[in-house]
């Protein structure tokens, strides 16, 4: 089985319909639906995420922008848990592995945590924005941040651990992996060079833009 690594910024206001046009068009290219989908949450955690911090997300940028605009909102609101629900609308019959599935964690507060981060970022906001100027500033300004992270490197190790026996069971000739972009770096110890280093054969797809 062949694994396409993606790469996200797990809050990316525009990452949904990128992540989007990448799963068609590798759905297209294979010939039907991935074997299995690797998916960065416990799926209880997810089902409260999606539930609790997308009304909370819209309660505050109306809240923040006084005009700011249905269809702004919806794609703010709609970034919390893009990257999985993305995956599983479009392709509900695949077999779904949640890596992070009975690790320790909370939801609570994540809106309140991103909404600070993109109101910092977009400060200096003009009384009538162009939206589409603002979210792409708000992607790029995401980006660049995420790149000063540090991150520890045991969950890569699990990941790994997890997926090459999954693949092993798995039935189908290629796979999804959505995780945040800093586990698919050229350190030895993160999940990309980990797979390679067993022989997976992997590709890896960043959903970044062109920036």
């Amino acid at each position: 089985m062949k694994l396409y690594l993606i790469g996200v910024h797990h809050f990316d206001p525009l990452g949904r319909e990128q992540l989007k046009s990448i799963l068609e068009k590798l759905d297209a290219e294979n010939n039907g639906p991935p074997g299995l989908l690797a998916l960065e949450w416990d799926k209880e955690l997810f089902a409260e995420l999606i539930a609790t911090q997308r009304p909370r997300l819209r309660e505050l940028a109306q809240s923040e922008w006084q005009n700011v605009t249905h269809e702004v909102i919806k794609i703010l609101e709609c970034t919390i848990g893009y990257d999985a629900e993305t995956a599983l609308e479009l392709f509900p019959t695949s077999c779904v592995l949640w890596l992070n599935q009975g690790e320790p964690g909370s939801v609570a507060g994540l809106a309140d945590h991103w909404f600070h981060i993109y109101k910092e970022i977009l400060a200096d906001i003009p009384q009538q924005p162009d939206w589409n100027t603002e979210l792409t500033r708000l992607r790029v300004e995401l980006w660049r941040q995420a790149e000063g992270y540090i991150r520890k490197y045991d969950r890569d190790t699990n990941w790994a651990t997890l997926l090459l026996t999954k693949v092993s069971k798995a039935i189908g000739s290629w796979g999804v992996v959505i995780v945040g972009a800093s586990h698919l770096g050229e350190d030895q110890r993160r999940l990309r060079k980990l797979l390679e280093a067993r022989g997976q054969n992997c590709e890896v797809i960043f959903c970044r833009g062109s920036f």
